[in-house]
């Protein structure tokens, strides 16, 4: 009998009815990467499903590292709640969407960069982003935008700017990425629901951002014209800000 053979043979013969035995009577075939599979899974993820997903140990590995990540992202990931989702979880993408859930429940997120101040708000929680991302009609509602602040790639801040002294503020979703010294850099400023941003909002939003301490991708060497001889030079450059322009405004008015 071989190792796995025995190892299938215990699991079935001293807790036949324990989550290890149920896993591997209804995941389909077993091989013996499902076996020693489901001796190195958290207890949390012994169901059919996820299970039947595995494909060798390393994979199991994995699991157990979201599963290690999700609960120090989210406070409400106790045990019996996690093994609750992992039941519903189905499909060759069980992991995956089960993963998806518990990020948007999130609600222990890393220390915004820069606090919040008057019109200048930090999204420190998933609700908060979903709420965001449902006003603005964006991307911040998605769990990937959510798992990267989670993961430190990025932080996301509300700023309001008014345009007239009298109208009514508008709200703009600004995203900041992290830097290898240690700054964060403004990467995106938009609207709601996909709305162009005025030249001047944005100078005024960047410039909200700037003095808070994020900085702003530009080159400072850059020669002065560049911009406006980009396209004679035959230079095609994606920029989100359109920071010449922007970096300009927010000049002036400083």
């Amino acid at each position: 009998m071989g190792t796995s053979t025995a190892r299938l043979f215990e699991i079935f013969s001293q807790d036949p009815k324990g989550p290890k035995a149920h896993a591997l009577r209804y995941c389909g075939p077993i091989t013996s990467a499902t076996i020693e599979a489901v001796d190195l899974l958290d207890p949390v993820l012994l169901h059919p499903e996820i299970v039947k997903a595995i494909r060798h140990p390393n994979h199991a590995r994995h699991a157990n590292r979201v599963v290690r990540f999700l609960k120090q992202v989210c406070s409400t990931a106790s045990h019996e709640a996690l093994r609750t989702a992992a039941q519903q979880a189905v499909g060759l993408e069980a992991l995956a969407s089960f993963a998806h859930r518990w990020v948007e429940r999130a609600d222990v997120f890393p220390p915004p960069p820069f606090p919040a101040s008057a019109g200048v708000v930090p999204l420190t929680s998933a609700a908060q982003m979903i709420a965001a991302g449902k006003t603005f009609d964006n991307y911040l509602r998605g769990a990937s935008k959510i798992a990267e602040v989670l993961l430190g790639y990025a932080y996301h801040y509300v700023v309001e700017h008014r345009a007239e002294e009298n109208a009514k503020p508008e709200r703009y979703a600004v995203e900041i990425t992290p830097l290898s010294n240690g700054g964060w850099v403004v990467s995106t400023i938009e609207g709601s629901k996909g709305e162009r941003v005025s030249a001047e909002a944005k100078a005024a939003v960047l410039k909200r951002m700037l003095a808070l301490g994020a900085l702003a991708p530009a080159n400072p060497a850059r020669y002065p014209e560049a911009k406006a001889l980009e396209a004679t030079l035959g230079i095609r450059r994606f920029d989100p800000l359109d920071l010449p322009e922007a970096e300009h405004k927010a000049n002036d008015a400083a």
